[in-house]
């Protein structure tokens, strides 16, 4: 997994998730590393009796089958892939712009996969987010440029 993010750990990642929810920002870093409970994982452990799928059956069940393949959740995918175009294809866009980790927290939440390990994934809304992000000390970056802008004219 280290393809998605080779910086990793990283400031930037930790900018992604200073907002989230304390379950979201727990099932991204493992889901990133391929640590979640999915099948593969959990009968690499012991865990689970066969790394198959329980879903469609058809392939070991790991974080790109299950996010960007398993045909029983093809439905959930579309609505993440009508919003996101070609990206949806891409784990590292999916998992390092904040934007598609929205979309991505929303096609976990319909595919009710990790509800039992993490509760309900969905998102509060977007401005929540980011008032707790700066609680939290980060800042408006894009806002900061302008002020500055402004201030020179």
């Amino acid at each position: 997994m280290n393809e998605i993010d080779p910086k990793l750990p990283s400031k930037r990642y930790g900018i992604l998730i200073v907002g989230l929810p304390r379950r979201h920002a727990a099932i991204l870093f493992p889901l990133r590393m391929g640590f979640v409970p999915l099948r593969k994982h959990l009968h690499k452990i012991g865990r689970a009796d066969t790394p198959t799928c329980q879903a469609c059956g058809e392939a070991p069940e790991t974080v790109p089958h299950y996010i960007l393949y398993c045909p029983a959740f093809n439905h959930p995918r579309s609505a993440m892939s009508f919003e996101l175009g070609d990206n949806v294809h891409s784990l590292t866009a999916l998992f390092t712009n904040a934007g598609s980790l929205r979309l991505l927290f929303r096609y976990i939440h319909r595919t009710r996969r990790f509800e039992e390990h993490f509760g309900c994934m969905s998102l509060p809304p977007a401005k929540e987010i980011m008032e707790k992000a700066k609680k939290q000390g980060l800042k408006d970056k894009g806002k900061e440029k302008q002020q500055k802008r402004n201030e020179q004219r």
